[in-house]
């Protein structure tokens, strides 16, 4: 009954505590909720790219689709970062004939999926989601039906889809030229089929069954095996053998578009999104309540001083937070609803998902983000709490008006091993090299942000006498009692700097380090190209390699060779990047700093290997190739790629097609003599972009601007910005609010309201500087280390005005949550408010 009662007593204590300091309570609150609701909504996004079941597909009419082993994922050959679904073996006649005998099945429809675009009666290519071909017989699989003419039956005839159709201009009975792998041809249009709504934005054609096979290079085999009705599933999975049988949402997965690989790579930068906003989250919760702590010494120190024990203190104060984080939790969980649907809405509007990504209120995500507040707010308090309930009565109440030791030993410790273990990152980032050292930065600089987010205190007063000692000659008094404060209050100083830092730490890292990435590896790659014009695809996945054929053809070009970008793995590690190409010509128009061999060498089963691999020229090495078959190929050359060119192989293209689900080249590079006429190759391959070797680095650099991932990072530091700025407030208000007591007291010794707000301005101006110093140090280390690992040269790229925007927003912010609280505060009587309670 005693334990019961006491716990009733230190209840009501501790919901009398949040009643009664409003302005510290609420503080804490909107920072659980603001953490909740940025994580959840992570969540939420990640959970819909990876196993949401609204992902639209072609499949709605079928009750099951096998397909073949599983290849690899799509690797991106400049970033190394994985963008795609994993690629599909695909499956021979015996399976498909084994499928048909499968009792119960009404129909069981064998489809076949290839790179086809239509081009619009203005010679343009039709817009949409990445342009597929498939078998007439497999329009009963979505379903598609015809609206207007009839199927197509023979080798010249195409049926398109209506979105197709209208956005091409494209009129049944007439002629429709059509790029596929094999090159351009003119076909009639014999029909306009209408699908679901969830397809209307792809461009999808349809053509007679064996034509379907034979612009696949299928042969009799297929991509997918449909199956209309309701065969036995254990019947279905033997007759499939090791193919994969796909039902309910799962058979998104089995839908070769655009779609997929958008998913996969929106589920890669929507991890980094929450893995950031948990870092900040975690200091921003951690600041917020060690500043609420120190608010509140000299509550604790009564307590103390009446009897209560360590242990009850740190009761009170973790039982004061988790009521807190409950109700953060509680507010932010919705919020974070609102947050992934406005984020996913304007992914769709930056055309960087799919039209038809949606996010759903799940609660996985949602009770694990709750859950992940309320643990932090636990942790945070820990300390602290700790801290609060160690100090003896007598010195608690000496330190709620003087603050003694600046920083605790823990602390200290963990700083030191935090700047040490930076330091020893720099050298090995340094030592990496490349673009694989820039990108372990954002490592240091998480390492190095943490050594300054605890050793800050150390700093403050260092900074606070040169900063603040022009502020005392010139300003007078408002000045010298702004300098007086920073001094007097240096954890309050560290607790209110730590989000600008932050907000000015992850907003320069993140775009700097992208600027410097993407320039570095834009001029690298531009330097090393030898050709004077190149092919680049325009409003299309890729490029037919018969462009390349055609080229060679025309009079003045000299040389004509192509990448074809593909995915190997070298040794049962993870997917690499790799290219394919001809060996014979890829020399004279890409300088690659050939280190032993040559590039000639590449063909037949002989590849070029990356100096990174450690490869001898002669070994052979055995290699799993895109649709996951495994051979063993011989080392001819070893080469340097150029930054920005993350290709661990230089494979025979030939090679590369055969077990490459679309092989279409990236880049076509051409050598030509003066007076060459090419005007006819673009007019042939629409969906191709001719330009000068001149402007390939300023199209690089643009193309690389609007990418899915640079998007991502826009994102990213736009959210986290938004996050840190309003904890800027947050904390600031909060500190500006509690005061009170002490602006009454200087209104009654003499000063004026005037010489109040400037005295507070000052004040919120040291503070915004020392933050803005201290996190543009570490930053500046980092990105200087990942401009020299990149190039030599520790000059690193990016736009200053965007670094002077986040800071001056920063300023702008500080001001103005300290002046209207300030303001809000002074217009009360100073009799009445040092009489009040503090």
């Amino acid at each position: 009954m005693a334990v019961q009662a006491g716990t009733a007593l230190m209840l009501r204590l501790v919901l009398s505590n949040v009643a009664a300091r409003k302005a510290t309570f609420t503080g804490a609150f909107v920072a659980i909720a603001l953490a909740v609701a940025v994580v959840g909504a992570s969540g939420l996004l990640l959970w819909s790219a990876l196993l949401g079941g609204d992902r639209a597909h072609r499949f709605g009419a079928a009750s099951a689709v096998v397909q073949g082993q599983r290849g690899l994922s799509t690797v991106d050959s400049m970033t190394s970062a994985i963008t795609g679904a994993q690629q599909r073996r695909r499956l021979p006649e015996a399976t498909v004939e084994r499928l048909r005998a499968v009792p119960g099945a009404r129909a069981v429809i064998a489809d076949v999926d290839f790179y086809a675009q239509a081009i619009a009666a203005d010679g343009r290519p039709v817009s949409g989601s990445t342009p597929r071909g498939h078998s007439w017989a497999g329009a009963a699989l979505a379903p598609y039906r015809l609206v207007q003419g009839g199927a197509p039956n023979g080798p010249g005839d195409v049926v398109a889809d209506a979105g197709t159709a209208a956005r091409g201009g494209l009129r049944v009975g007439g002629p429709v030229r059509v790029l596929t792998l094999q090159g351009p041809r003119t076909m009639r249009l014999t029909g306009i089929a209408n699908g679901p709504s969830a397809l209307s934005d792809r461009t999808t054609l349809f053509f007679a069954d064996q034509t379907a096979r034979r612009l696949a290079g299928a042969g009799s085999s297929a991509d997918v095996v449909g199956i209309l009705g309701d065969p036995p599933a254990a019947q279905l999975k033997a007759a499939a053998g090791d193919a994969s049988v796909l039902t309910g949402t799962d058979m998104a997965d089995a839908d070769r578009t655009a779609e997929a690989d958008t998913y996969v790579l929106l589920a890669v930068l929507v991890g980094t999104l929450g893995g950031y906003a948990a870092f900040v989250a975690i200091f921003v919760i951690a600041a917020t309540f060690a500043f609420s702590i120190l608010q509140r010494h000299r509550d604790i120190a009564l307590l103390r001083a009446i009897g209560a024990t360590s242990r009850q203190v740190r009761r009170m104060v973790a039982l004061e937070a988790l009521v807190v984080a409950v109700l953060g939790a509680a507010a932010g969980t919705p919020a974070a609803v609102l947050l992934a649907r406005g984020l996913a809405q304007l992914l769709r509007d930056r055309e960087a998902v799919p039209a038809a990504f949606t996010v759903a209120a799940e609660p996985v995500p949602l009770v694990a983000a709750a859950l992940a507040g309320v643990l932090v707010t636990q942790l945070a308090i820990s300390a602290a709490a700790r801290r609060a309930a160690r100090t003896r009565p007598v010195e608690a109440l000496q330190e709620s008006a003087v603050e003694g030791r600046t920083v605790r030993r823990g602390r200290l410790i963990t700083g030191l091993v935090a700047l040490g273990l930076g330091g020893v990152l720099i050298v090995t980032m340094l030592g990496m090299g490349g673009e694989e050292g820039a990108q372990a930065s954002t490592a240091v600089w998480l390492v190095l942000l943490v050594g300054a987010v605890a050793l800050g205190p150390l700093l403050v007063r260092p900074l606070g006498r040169v900063l603040g000692a022009p502020l005392a000659r010139w300003t007078r008094a408002s000045g010298l009692l702004a300098q007086a404060n920073t001094l007097g209050g240096v954890r309050r100083v560290a607790s209110l700097a730590t989000p600008l830092m932050l907000a000015v730490g992850i907003g320069a890292t993140l775009l700097f380090l992208r600027a410097t990435i993407d320039e570095a590896g834009a001029r690298s790659l531009g330097d090393r190209v030898t050709a004077d014009r190149l092919l680049l695809p325009a409003d299309a996945p890729g490029l037919p390699t018969s462009v390349v054929a055609a080229a060679r053809t025309l009079p003045g070009v000299e040389v004509a060779s192509a990448t074809m970008p593909t995915t190997v793995n070298v040794g049962g590690g993870d997917a690499s990047p790799a290219m394919g190409v001809d060996g014979a010509t890829i020399g004279r128009v890409l300088s690659l700093e050939v280190r032993a061999g040559e590039l000639a060498a590449v063909r037949g089963d002989t590849i070029a290997a990356s100096t990174a691999l450690g490869w001898k020229v002669g070994e052979s090495h055995p290699i799993t190739l895109s649709d996951g078959t495994s051979v063993r190929l011989r080392v001819g050359a070893l080469y340097d790629p150029p930054l920005g060119y993350q290709a661990d192989l230089l494979m025979p293209d030939d090679l590369v097609a055969a077990h490459s689900a679309t092989p279409l080249a990236d880049v076509v590079y051409l050598r030509t003599t003066p007076g060459a006429r090419l005007a006819q190759l673009t007019r042939d391959y629409p969906t191709a972009e001719l330009v000068k070797r001149s402007d390939y680095l300023t199209l690089t650099k643009t193309t690389t601007d609007r990418s899915a991932a640079n998007i991502f990072t826009y994102l990213l530091v736009g959210v986290l910005l938004v996050y840190t700025g309003v904890s800027v407030v947050n904390t600031m208000v909060m500190a500006t609010a509690e005061r009170r007591r002490e602006f009454a007291l200087l209104r009654l010794l003499g000063l004026t309201t005037r010489q109040i707000l400037r005295m507070a301005a000052w004040e919120a101006g040291l503070i915004v500087a020392f933050g803005v110093l201290l996190a543009s140090a570490v930053t500046a280390v980092v990105l200087c280390g990942a401009a020299f690992a990149l190039s030599g040269v520790p000059l690193p790229a990016g736009s200053p005005p965007a670094y002077l925007a986040i800071v001056g927003s920063c300023v702008l912010i500080g001001l103005v949550s300290t002046l209207v609280p300030a303001h809000l505060a002074l217009r009360s009587s100073p009799v009445h408010a040092v009489a009040g309670r503090e």
